[in-house]
């Protein structure tokens, strides 16, 4: 069974702590929401912080068999990009965390807005 869920998030600094409280209305167990929660926050804020500032945030969860899919879209011209861990950068250190916590993740371009998603085992 599959069941997917969407929202619009603000395009503000409230949108990671709003994506977090839907991760815990959909996640069914306690390890499935400290996991989803930390890489939907992650998503969201780099959403935030390298969107363009025009339009909301969109917010998609699938969950489907073992699987939960967090996809977070945005206006931006970037593209993701991770550090390497000894790099003293401060940015590019989130996606190394998604990297940990989810199974797999990219993303995808649509005209001008950028998709980041993450799979996140269910237990």
């Amino acid at each position: 069974m599959t069941a997917t869920f969407t929202w619009d998030l603000p395009m503000e600094s409230t949108a990671a702590a709003i994506a977090r409280q839907h991760v815990r209305d959909v996640a069914s167990t306690t390890n499935e929401v400290i996991d989803a929660e930390l890489v939907a926050s992650e998503l969201v804020t780099n959403a935030w912080a390298h969107g363009r500032g025009t339009g909301a945030i969109t917010m998609t969860i699938t969950v489907a068999d073992d699987v939960m899919r967090l996809e977070v879209c945005s206006d931006s011209d970037g593209v993701p990009h991770q550090v390497a861990s000894s790099d003293e950068s401060p940015e590019g250190r989130g996606l190394l965390l998604i990297e940990k916590l989810a199974s797999d993740w990219g993303h995808v371009r649509r005209g001008s807005t950028l998709c980041v998603w993450a799979d996140v085992q269910c237990l």
